[in-house]
């Protein structure tokens, strides 16, 4: 694996990557403790094993609601009552207006689409939580946080296409061809702090910075 890879790696603790979520996680856990006991936890587009491996220890029994396109298995225990559900972030209509104590979301509102597909998800996240935490890569930020290739989401489109055709970069798989290395690139569009406050209008955004460089943008909205 690449020192790009290495300081990416989610699997491995120390890595930039799991140093940079655990420092996340404190955030989540404020709003958790101040929304009270068990409270109640929408993850869109998340998995189980992230709530796991960070309540390990903390001993914050929360009811989480897991919703991605298709439901998964999922195995609770270690303080979590937990379900997994198939379901849009852009349109939640199976849960009522303030339903959580908390929306959660990480580096998911690049993926849904448009400008007018992540309004919908900002829309809705805004709606069903009391409180929310969203969490996006910086469009600035040098290195790309997919394709882990500086400068990447400056390229021209056909050019992101043909590098995407010729190898995998990154997290993201080698397309079959330049056309279809297209579709992939252009899937993701990353948010700059402009952007993030017009979605989140109520929200506090958080820079997350190295060194200098902002690498994300968190938006947070704390409970009334």
């Amino acid at each position: 694996m690449s020192l790009l890879g290495r300081l990416a790696d989610n699997r491995d603790p120390q890595s930039l990557a799991s140093r940079l979520r655990r420092e996340r996680f404190r955030r989540v856990l404020e709003l958790l403790r101040a929304a009270g006991p068990r409270p109640r936890v929408l993850d869109v587009g998340g998995t189980w094993p992230y709530w796991r491996q960070m309540l390990a220890e903390m001993e914050l029994p929360i009811r989480l609601t897991l919703l991605n396109l298709s439901a998964a298995h999922v195995d609770g225990g270690g303080g979590l009552e937990i379900e997994s559900v198939a379901g849009d972030a852009r349109r939640m209509p199976q849960f009522d207006d303030r339903s959580f104590d908390l929306v959660f979301s990480n580096s998911v509102i690049e993926h849904v689409g448009g400008d007018v597909d992540q309004q919908t998800m900002a829309d809705e996240v805004r709606r069903v939580g009391r409180a929310y935490y969203v969490q996006t890569p910086h469009l600035h930020f040098p290195i790309e946080a997919h394709y882990l290739f500086p400068f990447w989401q400056y390229l021209p489109l056909a050019a992101r296409g043909w590098l995407a055709s010729q190898r995998s970069w990154g997290w993201m798989p080698r397309a079959t061809d330049s056309r279809d290395g297209r579709v992939q690139a252009a899937s993701i569009r990353l948010l700059d702090a402009r952007r993030m406050r017009a979605l989140f209008p109520d929200s506090q955004l958080v820079r997350e910075r190295l060194g200098p460089l902002t690498k994300s943008l968190i938006a947070i909205r704390r409970a009334d």
